[in-house]
């Protein structure tokens, strides 16, 4: 599947309904596997992940953009300060 954006102020917007699958969740993040997990378990503002299938898992694209937005490029470099 491809997944498609465009840049909006400096952050990357998806389009909507697109699944982005760990990997790519992270890259858009620039965290690790390790750190997405953590986050989806003790932000209740992250976005939580979607089962699609026994060993797959992906996230809403548009709502890592918008979790993105919402935090500033501070937070994100830090951690879950």
């Amino acid at each position: 599947m491809a997944h498609k954006f465009k840049q909006t102020s400096g952050t990357a917007q998806a389009v909507s309904g697109a699944l982005l699958r760990t990997a790519k969740a992270c890259a858009l993040l620039g965290i690790s596997k390790t750190t997405l997990y953590t986050w989806s378990k003790i932000d209740p503002t992250f976005p939580q992940p979607i089962r699609i299938g026994a060993c797959c898992t992906a996230w809403k694209a548009d709502e890592l953009a918008a979790w993105i937005e919402s935090r500033s490029r501070v937070e994100l470099r830090e951690g879950m300060a």
